[in-house]
């Protein structure tokens, strides 16, 4: 891969999350890849405070994070989850008052070793397994698991017609989508927008085809209220709410994918929260397009959505692009350059943004200077952020009232801590 074909990985979520996974991108097709309710009652750290030492010797090759849990592949096989739990999102086989939350990874059962990716929607989770098939388990409330029905599941199950074939998966919010290894794009669970692009409004509970795509997708994106697709001509079609689609052409949503205008062309990443898309282009600079009312467009300002796109000037373009990616959710997101910190955005509340001690409403284009390792990818939660290290370690920081960070405790951090397995 040369300088421009970067690999890169974006996870957006807004108050309702996500993660996901991209064909020869960051987001999740190879093993190493890898939202905001405010309670004022929350107890934040002011200072940073240090990490807890693990106690285990476990590592970890691909995270996600969903609305409040987030989950792990680890290097020798099989998959922890950790944080809220009630509607089975942890995936260990319980639910209810039996599993409310939990500060210490579990497992998730009846997964085989060899997992590709991990991706998470709002409550629920999939995984690519390694006969290149589908797993969902959580909440199935619109279908978003697969399966056919619209039953929650606490343990993984097969998603219709998807055993093989698939090259990478995305998940946000209430949906899912599968990019197969011929090029085409399918989706399934919320339809309230037309976010499956199958011409309709109407919930799917398994696998359904996008029409009008063009041949041989090379990502799908999939974001809370819409979805987008990176073309062979490193273009950009979305489909959904029309406020993240980047086409002033329709009005309150489009069932079909139309062409996102200015990327007809020159775009190397494609990834997307519940109400922001970006892109990263060739040049290196980034491009984003949707809400901005938590400052997702890098500006540091509460400011009005943006149906098109605009380069985010604060991140700026140049040479220096190898192992560039950006990562983010619908209020927060963050910048990884190689040779360079670490930078995060938008909504800082809990300190998901800064992990520095000091917390703001939004926050400009700011280093993380309490992360010292170095760090191949992060994910955000609802209000909080989990990267994973060189070291084949996970470090979260943030809002930590259902254990989402995973240190044991239920405290919320504003630094990084490490995750105990």
């Amino acid at each position: 891969m040369n300088k421009k074909n970067l690999t890169l990985l974006f996870a957006f979520a807004w108050l309702l999350n996500g993660c996901e996974t991209e064909l020869n991108t960051s987001i999740q097709t190879s093993p190493n890849n890898g939202s905001l309710i405010v309670d004022p009652q929350a107890v934040l750290i002011g200072t940073p405070t240090p990490a807890p030492s693990p106690t285990s010797s476990l590592k970890t090759q691909a995270i996600a994070a969903g609305d409040e849990h987030a989950c792990a592949i680890l290097v020798g096989g099989g998959v922890k989850c950790w944080g809220n739990g009630f509607n089975g999102e942890l995936g260990n086989g319980k639910t209810g008052t039996g599993m409310t939350h939990t500060s210490h990874p579990v497992d998730v059962v009846g997964l085989a070793a060899g997992l590709k990716a991990i991706v998470a929607g709002k409550d629920h989770t999939c995984v690519l397994t390694s006969q290149d098939g589908v797993k969902c388990w959580g909440v199935n409330s619109d279908g978003q698991l697969g399966n056919g029905t619209l039953t929650n599941s606490t343990v993984p199950v097969d998603v219709l017609g998807l055993t093989s074939g698939v090259a990478a998966i995305s998940a946000r919010y209430l949906n899912t989508c599968a990019l197969t290894q011929l090029g085409a794009v399918k989706c399934w669970g919320s339809n309230s927008f037309g976010q499956i692009g199958d011409g309709t409004t109407t919930k799917r509970n398994q696998p359904t085809d996008v029409i009008g795509l063009p041949p041989t997708i090379k990502v799908v994106s999939v974001g809370g209220l819409s979805a987008c697709a990176l073309t062979a001509a490193n273009g950009v079609l979305c489909w959904g709410n029309s406020d993240t689609i980047g086409n002033e052409q329709t009005t309150g949503f489009s069932t079909r994918p139309l062409d996102v205008i200015g990327l007809s062309s020159g775009v190397a990443v494609l990834t997307g929260g519940d109400l922001v898309f970006y892109a990263v282009m060739n040049d290196g600079g980034v491009q984003g397009w949707g809400a901005d009312g938590n400052g997702q467009l890098g500006d540091g300002l509460a400011g009005p959505k943006h149906r098109l796109p605009i380069y985010l000037p604060a991140l700026g373009a140049g040479s220096n692009t190898i192992g560039m990616s950006v990562h983010g959710s619908g209020t927060h997101a963050c910048a990884i350059r190689t040779g360079t910190p670490i930078k995060c955005w938008g909504k800082n509340d809990y300190h998901q943004a800064t992990a520095d001690g000091e917390s703001s409403l939004f926050q400009p284009p700011t280093d993380v200077v309490n992360l010292t390792d170095e760090v191949t990818t992060l994910v955000t939660g609802l209000s909080f952020t989990c990267g994973l290290t060189k070291e084949n370690t996970v470090k979260c920081w943030g809002k930590n009232d259902v254990g989402q960070l995973g240190d044991g405790t239920l405290v919320n951090r504003a630094s990084p801590g490490e995750v105990i397995f």
